[in-house]
């Protein structure tokens, strides 16, 4: 097949497939304050797992991949890109992946509807501990079995989980819900018994991409991972696509910020003062203007961070109850006096 043919092809699979789901990653180095994470992704041996997605992925060679992989349901699990013979096979993923291959696959045993749970309780009983107060399963009829919970209803560690297996294991394009065979990836990496064959999950999900009309595809980061291994070569004219910003504090410090509001988890007692403590240390009263430099650069620092790729700053406790939050433009009318003003 000519360049230009493919470049045609990826040009026609694009307009047919608009959407590509991004994966997302822990980003170990910034969830100093929730360190359970790390610790798991290594007692889990899912370090390869999680470093293999990269902040951004070459979407050609992803679509390449697709345009290309044999579509026969259960016998060919690879694609052929630029000439490069690229395996999808469980074991291939597993081995470059450094992933553990237990002898049964938890998840795939729960999956199986005659080890479903028997009544509505034994369901109900799954979630405990896992979704705030009042919330569960969602379910089609009261009597039916349920289809699916919503992910904003887990609490925030849980919820980052989830939104973990639905975009790297999983590459659905559903972030807000988690049907129960997703659900059951969740239970199972809670449990301390349970284990999962994490390259089959993953080899299965693509399988499904490749021989069903799905419009949504994903697993970019791990197809060029793939690719790599197998000496694909990149061109001058490809298209990269950018991951899912990556789990840190900052994002799990905003969905516990927001349950608290909502009264989902109480606020810490305030310590009482100990009467043999140091007094606390008074300072210099600042000069007006020199606080309010200080104070609007802490502003558009913040502010710009969140339109650009980059972690916003920290600021202290101390520092952010005095800080007057507000936008660049607090101290103008308008944006027309802003641009007269400059």
């Amino acid at each position: 097949m000519t360049s230009c043919n493919l470049l045609s092809l990826e040009i026609n699979l694009q307009l047919a497939c608009p959407n590509l789901k991004r994966e997302r990653a822990f980003d170990v180095i910034n969830l100093i304050g929730h360190p359970t994470f790390e610790t798991t992704l290594r007692e889990k041996c899912w370090e390869g797992l999680n470093g293999m997605v990269t902040k951004t992925s070459n979407k050609s060679i992803a679509l390449e991949f697709f345009a290309n992989a044999y579509v026969e349901p259960k016998k060919n699990y690879f694609a052929i890109v630029r000439g490069k013979e690229v395996s999808y096979a469980s074991r291939d993923i597993n081995r470059m992946l450094g992933l553990p291959v237990p002898e049964v696959c938890d998840v795939e045993r729960r999956r199986n509807p005659l080890n479903y749970p028997n009544s509505h309780e034994e369901w109900d009983e799954m979630l405990v501990g896992l979704m705030k107060e009042g919330k569960g399963w969602r379910r089609k009829t009261p009597a039916s079995n349920p289809q699916r919970i919503n992910t904003t209803h887990l609490l925030p560690v849980y919820r980052e989980w989830a939104s973990f297996i639905n975009a790297t294991i999983e590459g659905t394009s559903s972030a807000a819900e988690m049907i129960v065979s997703r659900v059951f990836i969740l239970l199972v990496r809670l449990s301390e018994q349970e284990q999962m064959n994490v390259g089959r999950l993953i080899s299965a999900s693509i399988k499904e991409m490749v021989t069903t009309s799905n419009t949504t595809l994903g697993h970019s980061c791990l197809i060029n991972f793939l690719c790599e291994k197998a000496g694909v070569p990149t061109e001058p004219l490809d298209v990269y696509v950018k991951s899912e910003l990556p789990i840190t504090d900052t994002s799990l410090e905003g969905y516990e910020r927001k349950l608290r509001e909502e009264g989902g988890i109480q606020n810490e007692p305030e310590e009482q003062p100990d009467v043999h403590e140091e007094p606390e240390a008074e300072y210099p009263p600042m000069h007006p203007v020199l606080a309010e430099y200080i104070y609007t650069s802490a502003n558009w620092m913040e502010e710009s961070s969140s339109q650009v790729y980059i972690e916003p700053p920290r600021f202290s406790d101390q520092f952010a109850a005095v800080r007057k939050p507000g936008g660049s433009f607090e101290r103008f009318s308008s944006r027309e006096q802003m641009r007269s003003y400059f």
